[in-house]
């Protein structure tokens, strides 16, 4: 077929077949769309799982901080167990004693 015969057969197309058309490649592009938005989601969860053990570690060392320094402070074991929802000798043992308490 050549060119010219294309160009007719393409001047047939019926106006509802083009909207038929129209409407099929933009449900392609919403589909795509979405599977674009969905990768960029999971790459955004995944970013931030990944950084979930690098802030894990910060915040246990803040805790340990502010730990030793409420024993610095005279806080007793059970007042910290409380605040961190654990009981006295499970901090204790998580944390032992304060800076100024341990053994040179």
């Amino acid at each position: 077929m050549g060119q010219a015969s294309r160009k007719r057969q393409q001047r047939r197309i019926s106006p509802v077949a083009r909207l038929d058309g129209l409407v099929r490649q933009t449900r392609l592009d919403a589909v795509e769309t979405a599977a674009a938005v969905q990768a960029r989601e999971k790459a955004s969860v995944m970013v931030q799982l990944v950084r979930v053990p690098v802030r894990q570690a910060a915040l246990e060392a803040r805790k340990r901080e502010l730990v030793d320094q409420a024993r610095e402070f005279g806080v007793e074991w059970a007042v910290i167990g409380a605040a961190l929802g654990v009981t006295p000798q499970a901090v204790q043992k998580r944390y032992g004693p304060a800076r100024g308490e341990r053994a040179s």
